[in-house]
């Protein structure tokens, strides 16, 4: 099988500047963007060779509900989807999707006649063949953090105003904990009792102003999302909520596993 190599998170995808994708999405109309060697940064780049990536792909601005379809093979008619969603929700998914050919995915707007989308993909890792990467282990699924009560983090997240949590080293039973070591980790990332709407990010390195997004949500709505994340310094992961100056929100993170390079 593949092994995994975690990158900083970075965006490849954004059609609101048209990063990626030259236009706005419209329904039924497929298109093409490129996921390897767009970076001389090794911390960064997706190389030549990469069968598969992680990543998390957001909708905004969708004139109508429909469907995102992420595919190896850019169709028209897709037999899946990745992201459903509906008017005016600004929402996001975790991924893990094979590349097609030349490193390339395919995209597609499924929804009513004429009606349009802008879209967003960050990666945050990819697989190669062999054994040279890391290898994945899972753990029982266990909380690290819930500012509700204090677990991680000392109190609710306030906008703008970066955190920091420690993911590993947290549990001396070896079912649950996540050892150092770890590169990166899988999870499940939660967000509730927002006081505005806006996204949080979680970063290998905890910034006021992230490039990047992890979860989207409206204001009143308890949502969740699937993440694969490297970790920074010390096993740590960095979170801030983007919003309207004075928003408040509290979230939780879930750990299912974690990433060990060899050796």
């Amino acid at each position: 099988g593949a092994t995994y190599f975690a990158v900083t998170p970075n965006r490849l995808v954004d059609t609101r500047s048209h990063l990626g994708l030259s236009s706005i999405l419209k329904a039924g109309v497929a298109g093409t963007f490129q996921v390897t060697g767009r970076s001389t940064d090794p911390d960064l780049n997706i190389p030549t060779g990469a069968i598969a990536v992680t990543g998390n792909l957001t909708v905004t601005d969708q004139s109508a509900p429909g469907y995102l379809a992420l595919t190896t093979v850019a169709t028209k008619s897709p037999t899946t989807s990745t992201l459903n969603f509906p008017l005016g929700d600004s929402r996001a998914n975790g991924v893990t999707i094979p590349l097609g050919t030349g490193g390339t995915l395919g995209i597609t707007y499924v929804s009513k006649a004429r009606a349009t989308t802008d879209v967003v993909f960050d990666v945050t890792g990819y697989f190669v063949p062999g054994a040279s990467g890391a290898t994945y282990f899972a753990v029982t699924p266990n909380r690290l953090v819930d500012t509700r009560s204090h677990l991680g983090l000392s109190s609710i997240l306030k906008a703008g105003v970066a955190g920091t949590f420690q993911v590993t080293g947290r549990s001396t039973d070896p079912d649950l904990n996540i050892p150092t070591g770890a590169i990166a980790v899988t999870g499940n990332l939660t967000v509730t009792d927002q006081s505005a709407p806006g996204y949080l990010a979680l970063t290998t390195v905890a910034t006021k102003s992230p490039t990047t997004s992890t979860l989207n949500f409206p204001l009143g709505d308890s949502r969740a999302n699937g993440v694969t994340i490297p970790l920074g310094t010390g096993g740590t992961l960095g979170i801030t909520y983007v919003s309207k100056a004075r928003a408040t929100t509290d979230v939780v993170f879930d750990v299912t596993g974690y990433f060990l390079a060899p050796g």
